[in-house]
This record gives structure tokens, sequence and C-alpha cells, in this order.
């Protein structure tokens, strides 16, 4: 696992990370986590590691078949210190943090 800074065209950072294959692949996964998460977050790794030892195949089953949870309901389960260090990530009070995203 590496992590990595990318700076896009419009100077847009953003912060990745970089996982290998447990075994030789020329397939490529790239997980864009959303305002809820990070690169850090247990929930993004743990997808993120089963989808680099899954397989091409079978990585391809779970992006169809899985939904992922939506922005607001994953928000309303996010409490006390990371509720708060996601309010400072995005630069806004608390309370606020609701009105970032749309409702289910």
């Amino acid at each position: 696992m590496k992590d990595f800074t990318l700076i896009t065209e419009d100077g847009v950072t953003l912060q990745a990370r970089h996982w290998l294959p447990s075994r030789t692949s020329d397939t490529a996964v790239v997980l864009v986590h959303g305002f809820t998460a990070s690169r850090r977050d247990p929930q993004v790794v743990a997808v993120a590691e089963s989808l680099v030892s899954a397989g091409y195949e079978e990585m391809r089953r779970i992006i169809r078949e899985v939904e992922p949870p939506k922005p607001s309901s994953r928000l309303a389960t996010i409490q006390g210190e990371e509720r708060t260090q996601l309010a400072k990530t995005h630069k806004v009070e608390e309370g606020k943090l609701n009105r970032l995203v749309e409702p289910d």
C-alpha cells in the first residue's frame, strides 16, 4: 500500500492510496470514496482490499450487484469524533454537514 497526492489540471488536490494485487494483474481499480469517507476509513480500506484480491470477474460482479450506501444514510451514522473530523475536513460546522449532501 502506498499513499500519494494527485493534483488535477484545475488545481484540486486529491489524496490517494494504491493497493497492489496479491497476484500479477494488469487490472487497476480506482475507488472514489465520496464526501463521507476518506482513504483511511476502515470501510473504504475493506472495499479496496476485497476488490484488489477478488480477481477481475468477481470484481465486476461486486460492482454490478452490490449497492453502496447513500451519502446521506452514511452521514446519519457518523457520530462523535469522526463527525467532528469530517466537519473540519470540509470546513463547516457539524450542524451544517447534512446540508452538504442530497437526501436519499
